[in-house]
């Protein structure tokens, strides 16, 4: 069995061209070695813990967490409700 499925309900987050599958120092430090634009994903990990523990740690809607944002198009989130 998959370990993101025994942890559901949870909230599957790709970022287009990680293969890290977590959000820390390393994958961002890796950043900087993918192909384009490092910044665009360094900008789009930040965005998605902030914006996650903004939703679920203080109540704000994140329209990002939902259903992922224009604004973001490296996080593809994939919502199974």
């Amino acid at each position: 069995m998959p370990i993101r499925r025994k942890a559901a309900p949870g909230i599957p987050v790709t970022l287009l061209g990680a293969e890290h599958m977590s959000f820390t120092d390393l994958a961002v430090l890796k950043a900087f070695a993918l192909p384009g634009d490092g910044k665009a994903f360094t900008d789009t990990t930040r965005a998605v813990v902030r914006e996650f523990f903004g939703q679920y740690l203080l109540g704000k809607h994140s329209e990002l967490i939902e259903k992922g944002a224009a604004r973001y198009p490296l996080a593809r989130v994939e919502r199974t409700r």
